[in-house]
């Protein structure tokens, strides 16, 4: 029999998971409704038919094969990732014919590990770390079709594994997760975990605790720490220490909601990171338990040193709060707001006359484009996100139809207070678009006016990423007549 607090395990995980993503981003729910238990089954009914059209039965035997399948290691092994360290210090050498000739190297290598990239995007070689980031980026967006088609097969696996409580799949498990660098993976294996494992396995992850890979870490720590509140303690108390500073995160997250005082200085030492999603991160953490909101505005301009100039003004403010041995705020409020959730979006937006493409990336899972979940050929792609799962994808033709408007507005409409929304044009999406239409933005904060019946921002590029109930203008919002390409974050 397992132990109870296995139970409520996968519900645990999700106060402490790095960047506030969520196995959720992995699927895809046409219509919300509130009705938690009609949500889950449409998710089990979307992973289930995921895997019956890759020909893998939604069974123990199946999600276990399909596990046991799942490539752990790149080409080559220890080798291989030898040769890829090779061509990323290349990144950096004094030569400059031989930076290009290892950026083009790593661009058409077949197979590059993300945890190689992600560490060398944060490279103190500044030129190390601007052509990492430069070959994530190109690497992301052309992700080929059979890396998208296997991770999408897991991602569904581990979700059956967690909607249907099957039992008995800790090894396979624990056999993938440790190499799952996409965040939206490595918490669904967690979840799945949660879900499967019993004591017994639990007490395998311990020595993971010491682990030679962050990701192994926070596995660990995540597992043990959901069997109550002294363990929770115990477990991520020394982790405040570790090496990592998305393990030191993790560990402040899960502390400060308990009132540990001992992660805040954590927390306020992570806004020096380079990483802004860290950095963000612990900003809305300080927010939470300290009741004031000290988060800028801090994706409106594009002007990096505005930004760090705005990051030094947030290490003083809260250095001076700590300082003075602030009361805690009792019952925090841990939902994601806007900018800790823009942190984690990537976009671009174009219309017909430059480019005709728009992509949108949530928490590194490709939700829009091509290769993504949801394929937009024209108007408007809306995602909408209940703290941190997705709720509703979908796209609506506003250039062809006012009914796919209306649509869009009803869409909006049914969207509770509070819930996150991401939208981008494609093509062009002001020809059907009404004052309804316009009144669904402003709703979610929205302000820039695509038609007003007299000027028609035909084949713009346009995203807007808000929430619903903010006031217009409130959200981040932008658009170009001339077609873009509009890029979130935007471009220095």
């Amino acid at each position: 029999m397992r132990s109870s607090f296995w139970a409520v395990a996968g519900r645990a995980l999700g106060i402490v998971i790095l960047f506030a993503s969520s196995a959720a981003l992995a699927e895809r729910i046409e219509t919300y409704n509130p009705d938690p238990a009609v949500r889950r089954e449409a998710r089990l009914a979307f992973h289930m038919q995921v895997l019956r059209d890759a020909g893998i039965e939604p069974t123990a035997a199946g999600v276990r094969a399909c596990l046991q399948a799942f490539p752990i290691e790149p080409a080559g092994g220890q080798e291989w990732r030898g040769q890829v360290e090779a061509l990323i210090v290349q990144l950096g050498d004094p030569s400059w014919q031989v930076r290009e000739a290892a950026t083009a190297k790593l661009l058409q290598l077949s197979d590059v590990p993300a945890d190689m990239l992600r560490d060398a995007a944060s490279s103190g070689d500044l030129e190390i770390a601007a052509r990492a980031q430069h070959i994530m980026q190109a690497r992301q967006a052309g992700v080929s079709s059979m890396e998208d088609a296997l991770q999408r097969q897991l991602a569904a696996a581990l979700a059956v594994i967690e909607l249907q409580q099957i039992e008995g799949l800790a090894d396979p498990i624990l056999r993938v997760l440790p190499v799952l660098a996409e965040p939206y993976l490595f918490e669904a294996g967690c979840r799945a975990l949660a879900a499967t494992a019993n004591d017994d396995d639990a007490e395998t992850l311990r020595p993971w605790l010491s682990g030679r890979r962050a990701a192994e870490r926070l596995t660990a720590a995540m597992v043990l720490a959901s069997r109550g509140p002294e363990q929770l303690r115990e477990v991520w108390s020394p982790l405040l220490q570790d090496p990592d500073e998305t393990v030191r995160l993790a560990a402040a997250r899960a502390l400060v909601q308990t009132g540990d005082r001992a992660a805040l200085p954590v927390l306020v030492a992570l806004l020096n990171s380079a990483d802004a999603r860290v950095w963000v991160q612990s900003n809305g953490l300080l927010n939470a338990v300290s009741g004031n909101n000290a988060m800028m505005k801090i994706w409106r301009n594009a002007n990096p040193r505005v930004h760090e100039s705005i990051r030094e003004n947030l290490v003083q403010t809260w250095g001076v709060w700590l300082m003075g041995e602030p009361p805690l705020v009792p019952e925090p409020r841990w939902g994601i707001d806007l900018n800790a959730f823009a942190a984690i979006v990537r976009l671009q937006s174009s219309g017909f006359n430059a480019g005709n493409r728009t992509d949108v990336w949530v928490n590194g899972r490709h939700l829009v484009g091509g290769g993504g979940d949801m394929k937009l050929k024209r108007g408007l792609a809306l995602l909408a996100f209940d703290g941190d799962e997705l709720v509703l994808a979908n796209s609506y033709d506003t250039f062809a139809s006012a009914d796919d408007t209306a649509a869009f507005v009803q869409a909006i409409a049914a969207l509770p207070e509070g819930t996150l929304v991401v939208v981008a044009a494609r093509d062009d999406a002001a020809t059907n678009f009404t004052p309804e239409g316009q009144a669904a933005l402003n709703s979610v904060g929205g302000r820039i006016v695509l038609n007003d019946g007299n000027n028609v921002m035909v084949r713009a590029a346009y995203y807007c990423i808000g929430r619903k109930g903010l006031q217009p203008g409130q959200a981040i919002e932008r658009i170009d007549p001339a077609g873009g390409p509009l890029l979130f974050p935007p471009s220095p």
